[in-house]
């Protein structure tokens, strides 16, 4: 028939056996450093709210007020990296 192509099979993998990589180890390393940075960025805020000296939040927004346009450029490419953690 014209326009139809012969049917092939598709290989989906090889025969030999191939390793598996597990990667539940470096998700956890991951995780746990990712809770770290939050504890330290809580407890560096607390104990200057504690001081009366300027919060963390406070010097954030000071240098976001200064540099907008870096400040959205940097939030804009933050969120795409996370949608792409999220949606892949």
């Amino acid at each position: 028939m014209r326009g139809m192509r012969p049917v092939r099979t598709l290989v989906l993998a090889s025969a030999r056996a191939v390793p598996v990589v597990d990667a539940r180890p470096a998700l956890a390393v991951a995780a746990v450093i990712v809770v770290l940075v939050f504890l330290v960025v809580a407890v560096a805020d607390l104990v200057l709210e504690v001081r009366h000296q300027r919060t963390l939040g406070q010097y954030l927004r000071s240098w976001a007020n200064s540099y907008p346009l870096f400040a959205a450029f940097l939030v804009t490419f933050l969120g795409a990296l996370l949608g792409h953690f999220f949606w892949h």
